[in-house]
């Protein structure tokens, strides 16, 4: 045999004897030492994908009331295990070799989401800060707004978006539709030219109005009693009077309203090309007298539907004067020459008033 041969004969003889020499611990113990040297080598990244930051409590439940191992972000088990029930901080969350787990402490510290029970905490929304409303002039200007401090200084002011406010009139400035508000310049005087964005403010239309029924002296109940009280002797003892018709007046706002515009200029043309609304009028007269009831009011200004309910609750209340209050305008011949159907919805119609254009 060659020289060569016999020597590597050998060397295989001696390190065949050699591993059967090894116990099987060590054996197992050296390949686990490899497999680990590997990992370092090949694993260096971490493999947690979608992580995002969280804060809690994360209690720790597993089903047999034993430990829980712990991982690495990597998703290799450490020797650190939680015990059941104990509590951490939870950190951050993460999808790690597939898997939900909860990052309680360093990069080595993930335990899967199956095992825990957590508590986010409560995050407190900043509030937002409301941007100011945009004032203009008839020409499409800005102009500033003003008030009185407490020691009655005139100081600048803002109308925060959103606000309520009462409207004067409405029209179109530079393409956008406008309402008309009064404010205080800075001479300290009560100014009508100015203008906001429709669409960055409401319309109070109950701001300041004061309604007949709950006028005069007393509570405001007893106001209210008084009123339907004298309206119920109306009903019965004089229903065709002019007092009647004026009650009836005072419960129908949206009548009113259409035979008071017969001495304005109406037509059929949208709203964006007129100054002002008849709801919008409505709550003017509230504001500078008393006209109409609480209830009629009220229904007017929420629409169509809640108005024909209310005129049919009133009318099933009061029929008589409602006959005659009908008949009249059938007969008037004032109506008759405007041609114009007092009865008619005018938000259907874009009826809208010319005023003070």
């Amino acid at each position: 045999m060659d020289k060569k041969l016999k020597v590597i004969s050998k060397v295989s003889v001696a390190l065949a004897l050699l591993c059967v020499a090894v116990p099987a611990e060590a054996a197992n113990s050296t390949v686990f030492a490899a497999n680990k040297t590997a990992k370092k080598t090949t694993s260096k990244k971490s493999a947690a994908k979608n992580r995002k930051k969280i804060s809690g409590t994360l209690t720790v439940v597993s089903k047999n009331g034993k430990q829980v191992r712990l991982y690495d972000d990597k998703g290799n088990a450490t020797k650190t295990y939680k015990k059941n029930g104990s509590k951490s901080t939870v950190y951050e969350q993460a999808t790690i070799n597939g898997q939900l787990m909860y990052r309680i402490g360093s990069s080595k510290q993930w335990i899967p989401a199956k095992y825990s029970k957590v508590t986010l905490k409560k995050t407190t929304t900043a509030k937002k800060t409301t941007a100011n409303v945009t004032v203009y002039n008839s020409k499409g200007k800005t102009i500033n707004c003003y008030t009185r401090n407490s020691k009655r200084q005139i100081v600048k002011t803002y109308i925060k978006k959103g606000s309520k406010v009462d409207v004067w009139g409405q029209g179109p400035i530079n393409g956008r539709l406008m309402y008309n508000i009064s404010r205080l310049n800075e001479h300290g005087e009560y100014a009508r030219d100015a203008w906001v964005p429709a669409k960055d403010v409401q319309v109070d239309y109950f701001k300041g109005v004061q309604f007949i029924d709950y006028c005069g002296s007393g509570t405001p109940a007893q106001t209210k009693a008084k009123y339907d009280a004298n309206l119920a002797e109306i009903e019965n003892n004089d229903s065709s009077s002019g007092e009647a018709t004026c009650e009836w007046f005072e419960a129908h706002p949206l009548e009113n309203l259409r035979v008071w515009s017969q001495d304005f200029e109406v037509s059929k043309s949208t709203y964006e090309k007129h100054n002002q609304t008849y709801a919008q009028r409505a709550a003017e007269f509230g504001r500078t007298g008393v006209l109409f009831t609480k209830e009629s009011y009220t229904a007017y200004i929420k629409g169509k539907t809640s108005y024909r309910q209310y005129e049919a609750k009133w009318a099933a209340k009061y029929p008589k004067i409602t006959r005659n209050v009908t008949k009249s305008f059938a007969t008037d011949s004032k109506l008759k020459k405007y041609n114009l159907n007092t009865f008619e919805w005018h938000f259907d119609d874009k009826f809208y008033i010319h005023y003070e254009k």
